[in-house]
């Protein structure tokens, strides 16, 4: 495990010192532009305070905003694994499965840090209008009572009604980021299948189809793609306030798709050569 750990470290410093970060801080000021920074004009303009987790949840709370956290990532992590590192199994005589794993460990640490800079930097757009309370703001609750106008013109701006009715906002954002981390490292899996496949560019192009085509379901087949089962709102109904599908069951389904695309990663890694670049 410590050599392990030392792999995740020296790919986490790579990844903090890499021109990769800079594509993270774009992302975060589309972000803003689009989501966060209308939410706090839409806050100024009508006298409603916003909640200092909703703007993020907000991203989990509908499929289109949801599925530029993971393209973002799968362009962050074009080149996982990386063999950039190969020079542990001479300096330590890391074996190829503590490589793996301490690959994997820096691709959960690139995922938390991406959800930690996309929270944090919300703070940048809204930090004037917050309200500092774990119950759901005005801006969400009686907004569109006394505006309706202003609410049916920014409706994609506000949490939906399935959100809202589950949880306080604490428990909510907790379970969102919970489940898109899980997500990004069922992504970080399959890039990795595919590269010790020498199938790089192949793995990359299904990554981005799990994460487009996922989002364009409707119906019961839309728990086949993991994507769904990472975005909060997805497991409720809005009319009958109940879930769709319980949350333990996404749970349940990223724990197996992992430890499944686990087991054949950890296999292919054995015959992996990583003192080669094969990008095919």
């Amino acid at each position: 495990m410590k050599k392990a750990l030392l792999v995740a470290k020296s790919g986490y410093l790579d990844f903090i010192t890499s021109k990769k970060l800079i594509i993270m801080f774009f992302s975060l000021i589309f972000i803003g532009e689009d989501i966060y920074g209308k939410m706090a004009k839409v806050a100024l303009e009508s006298g409603f305070d916003l909640g200092a987790l909703e703007p993020f949840i907000l991203i989990n709370s509908y499929k289109i905003h949801a599925m530029i956290i993971p393209i973002v990532f799968i362009v962050l992590m074009s080149d996982f694994p990386s063999v950039n590192r190969s020079g542990f199994f001479a300096l330590s005589r890391i074996n190829r499965k503590a490589w793996f794993l301490g690959e994997q460990i820096c691709a959960l640490m690139i995922a938390t840090t991406y959800m930690v800079v996309m929270f944090l930097g919300s703070f940048l757009w809204s930090h004037k209008h917050l309200f500092l309370h774990n119950t759901w703001s005005p801006y969400m609750t009686a907004l569109y009572k006394d505006n309706y106008d202003t609410y049916q013109e920014n409706n994609q701006l506000f949490i939906k009604t399935e959100t809202l009715s589950q949880g306080n906002p604490m428990e909510v954002f907790v379970l969102s980021v919970v489940l898109m981390v899980l997500f990004l490292v069922t992504i970080s899996s399959v890039l990795a299948m595919f590269k010790m496949l020498y199938l790089k560019k192949l793995g990359i192009f299904v990554s981005l189809v799990i994460c487009v085509a996922g989002i364009w379901m409707n119906n019961d087949f839309k728990w086949i793609f993991p994507i769904n089962h990472s975005i909060f709102a997805e497991h409720f109904n809005a009319y009958l306030a109940k879930p769709e599908l319980p949350l333990i069951y996404s749970f349940i389904y990223y724990g197996v798709l992992i430890f499944a695309l686990g087991c054949v990663d950890v296999f292919l890694c054995k015959n992996f050569n990583i003192d080669e670049k094969n990008e095919e």
